[in-house]
């Protein structure tokens, strides 16, 4: 028998069942979840939760958090992945249909491309002065190419909240690629093939 929570569906797996339980019960710890596991028979899950001595230890310790702030980190965890999958033509519908104003902007997607196809490690706000901001590479002088100037702020905004950019404030904007949005991009241009 395969076990039911290893590879590719193992976190999503973990994290679909904590919301479940979650939405059912306000109980915190991982004796409840255990306990909750197998009622709903998903002793499988139970029995790999036992036997990963660090899932089970870092699933005690995500489960002992206060209830309205684990809901509120499942729902923030939910957002991303949908903004994520609102760009893979497999999952598009289903994101746009559940959470249509989280999805990335085709303008959020191309500042992304363009900042991780140049290999730079990040790109900074320049203090020139100019109607819209102008941000440039940490390489040469090649600026980032943008068309909505008006949702720049609130594009960068998103990449940020949704883990794909590190902001860095020296008095300075500065804008950092992240493994995620490496990832993010590949997976983009393997989905568009």
């Amino acid at each position: 028998m395969v076990d039911p929570i290893t590879g590719a569906f193992a976190f999503s797996t973990i994290v679909g069942l904590l919301c479940n339980f979650k939405s059912e019960r306000s109980e915190t710890g991982l004796n409840e979840f255990m306990r909750w596991l197998e009622e709903k028979h998903h002793e499988g899950v139970a029995a790999s939760i036992r036997g990963n001595e660090a899932l089970e230890l870092n699933l005690g310790a995500l489960l002992n958090v206060k209830h309205e702030e684990l809901v509120d980190r499942l729902q923030r965890l939910d957002l991303l992945i949908s903004s994520v999958s609102g760009k893979l033509d497999a999952f598009s519908g289903i994101a746009q249909a559940i959470h249509r104003e989280s999805v990335l902007s085709d303008q959020a997607v191309s500042i992304l491309t363009q900042l991780v196809q140049s290999e730079a490690e990040f790109f900074f706000e320049s203090e020139e002065i100019s109607p819209n901001p102008i941000y440039y590479m940490d390489r040469a002088n090649i600026k980032i190419s943008y068309t909505e100037p008006r949702f720049i702020v609130d594009d960068l905004d998103t990449l940020v909240s949704s883990n794909l950019l590190k902001l860095k404030k020296n008095g300075t904007k500065k804008y950092y690629v992240t493994r995620a949005a490496v990832a993010f991009i590949s997976e983009l241009k393997q989905s568009a093939q």
